[in-house]
């Protein structure tokens, strides 16, 4: 979803949006600059503002989608203690169908995703699995050639939900999500639907509520994003969602509010984040609206790409982006959880701006965001 992001957001840089706000960053964040060439924690985090409020950590994760699934035992084991160190309180992770049920609907072969939960659970971090993608056997006949098709039959993925959180549950997961970003065509094929997608939603929450009545399940984080032919607006989404019903299947909902290069304190029209609760009409508005108020937001991704092939990507941003979601965090009661995409980059080709999302860069060294929120969480 973070090239349809940057779609968006190299437009406005077109119309020369971008280059104002950049520089308004660089200039009112000049004096707090942490720097990306200095040597020690002290140095990069020199001038940062310090933590909002103890306790914060608990509700800040990183989302780290299927990075995880093949490093080393002693590589999961060293991001998991640097979790620790961050402060970090979750992690949210890819548990993938077409993984578990890869062989047919009579196999489940979870143990991908055991050794993360186990490990996980060994430092004492909270596990939001996102349930998702469909094995070739039970995708619809339009989209077979790739796992981000939907399931031609929505009851097969609500049995695995089930059946995943009831080998899971005993083991300390109490979080579920339901898919991820389904009203944007790359995450859901062949196209977005709110129909099948509050279905679905629907399906699963049953299921998994009759194995742990207490979980929490969430919808699949709602991706920022105009309406067009791929793609729904997210306050159309879930305007949708709600008239299908999906008020009583839901326990909070799950948004993804990425702003950059905005900051979320910036309140505009067209900022992602500011159309979570900052406008009249917002994803909260709707709740509200819908007698849903009571309930709460996850922002289950947020982040901002510190290289590539886009004029507004730099550390520097990044860092700023970070602290101020942190910020705004903290002051948000109803905003329940943020969480970070992601802990490191997954490649070093400039021409695909998503490989440049982490706050650990490629080869494993920190970037400037890693300090200021690592300060930013010391009083967790």
């Amino acid at each position: 979803m973070k090239s349809l992001l940057t779609d968006r957001k190299l437009e406005l840089f077109k119309k020369g949006m971008l280059l104002l706000l950049v520089s308004v960053f660089l200039v009112g964040w000049a004096g707090c600059s942490p720097g990306a060439g200095t040597s020690t924690e002290k140095k990069q985090t020199a001038g940062l503002q310090t933590g909002p409020a103890p306790g914060i950590g608990a509700r800040v994760g990183f989302a780290v989608g299927a990075a995880f699934e093949n490093v080393s035992d002693a590589e999961l084991e060293s991001s998991l203690a640097d979790f620790e160190s961050i402060g970090v309180g979750w992690l949210r992770f890819d548990i993938s169908w077409d993984i578990v049920q890869r062989d047919g609907p009579g196999k489940f072969d979870w143990s991908v995703f055991d050794r993360i939960v186990k490990a996980t659970n060994s430092h004492h971090i909270k596990v939001l699995p996102n349930l998702v993608f469909t094995p070739k056997w039970a995708r619809q006949p339009a989209c077979a050639d790739t796992f981000k098709c939907a399931p031609k039959d929505p009851a097969q993925f609500a049995n695995f939900t089930a059946e995943t959180a009831r080998h899971f549950s005993p083991m300390g997961v109490e979080a579920w999500e339901i898919w991820s970003e389904p009203n944007i065509y790359g995450q859901w094929m062949p196209a977005p639907s709110v129909d099948l997608y509050t279905d679905l939603l629907k399906q699963c929450y049953i299921r998994i509520k009759q194995v742990d009545p207490k979980a929490t399940v969430l919808n699949g984080g709602i991706a920022p994003a105009a309406n067009s032919k791929l793609t729904i607006d997210p306050q159309d989404f879930l305007k949708g969602m709600y008239r299908d019903g999906a008020r009583d299947y839901m326990d909070a909902v799950n948004y993804h509010p990425y702003s950059y290069p905005a900051l979320p304190s910036n309140t505009a029209n067209w900022n992602s984040w500011s159309k979570m609760g900052d406008l009249p009409d917002s994803i909260r508005s709707i709740m509200i609206d819908n007698g849903d108020g009571a309930k709460k937001i996850w922002a289950t991704e947020f982040g901002a790409p510190t290289s590539g092939p886009a004029a507004f990507a730099a550390e520097d941003l990044q860092t700023y982006e970070i602290e101020d979601a942190i910020h705004q965090l903290a002051r948000k009661p109803w905003l329940a959880t943020l969480f970070i995409h992601t802990y490191k980059d997954s490649g070093t080709s400039k021409s695909n701006i998503e490989n440049f999302f982490g706050v650990l860069r490629f080869d494993g060294s920190r970037k400037p965001a890693y300090y200021a929120l690592k300060k930013l969480l010391a009083n967790k």
